[in-house]
């Protein structure tokens, strides 16, 4: 569906991020992208190679037979070299930050201003897993992921990606996902907090919070034992541990949906 000029100017604002929405002590670093290798991943023209920071894009399960394409991915991958393959891009990042195969962990900036990251979530092709420190970072991306969420853009119309349910039996162990639910009860502990969604906390969903993000929580909406009955979009990953367990170190990856 077209954008209306409104809804146009709109969203290229919430890309379309100043220079100081990122940390003041982020380098900064102009680069061109030679190749990409996934939707979240490229290679420089002098060999580094960059994963953007905070977001995921669909990757082929184990499951899948040798040989065959998964279209998410596929479509991450086109999308993103569309966006940069043989462009000049602006890198910013804290110092050598590197995920666990040695790639620069950075946000990226296109030559027209607008954040990557924001880019691919607001076209559907990759979701949040983390929030930048920068307030105008992280808030822009959750924008950008909710409105592509909203209009199943991208992943969010495929199944594998669907938001989930709070029902043990709708979640799949040791995988990220995206759930909502009521929270049935919640309880403050000395390290941090849980959030239950169902009676039976030895079977049911739980979210627990560590202590930072416990605190953070109670600061934004109050005592943890007031969030009863409240409804709530949140993402993680989800272990079996008593149950379908999700553990939170950032408050500001749950969604207050009433």
């Amino acid at each position: 569906m077209a954008l209306s000029c409104q809804a146009f100017a709109a969203w290229l604002g919430l890309l379309l991020l100043p220079a100081a929405a990122a940390s003041q002590t982020e380098e900064a670093v102009d680069a061109r992208v030679t190749e990409v290798s996934s939707g979240h991943a490229f290679v420089l023209t002098d060999g580094r190679a960059v994963r953007l920071a905070h977001i995921e894009a669909p990757v082929p399960p184990l499951h899948l037979p040798a040989g065959s394409a998964w279209l998410p991915a596929e479509d991450a991958r086109h999308a993103l070299s569309r966006l940069v393959a043989g462009q000049d891009i602006r890198l910013e990042g804290a110092g050598e930050a590197r995920d666990r195969y040695g790639r620069l962990l950075r946000h990226a900036y296109l030559a027209d201003g607008r954040l990557l990251q924001a880019a691919l979530l607001h076209a559907g092709h990759a979701r949040l897993v983390s929030l930048p420190e920068a307030a105008g970072l992280a808030e822009a991306m959750i924008r950008a992921e909710g409105g592509a969420r909203r209009a199943g853009r991208g992943l969010w119309s495929h199944a594998a990606y669907r938001i989930r349910p709070a029902v043990p039996d709708r979640l799949e162990r040791d995988r990220f996902q995206v759930v909502i639910g009521r929270i049935v009860s919640a309880n403050r502990v000395r390290r941090g907090a849980y959030l239950n969604f169902g009676h039976h906390w030895k079977s049911d969903v739980t979210l627990r919070l560590d202590e930072g993000a416990a605190a953070l929580l109670e600061e934004a909406v109050g005592p943890v034992e007031g969030l009863a009955g409240r409804r709530v979009l949140l993402r993680g990953w989800v272990q079996e541990k008593d149950g379908p367990l999700i553990e939170m170190s950032d408050h500001r990856l749950i969604e207050f949906l009433d």
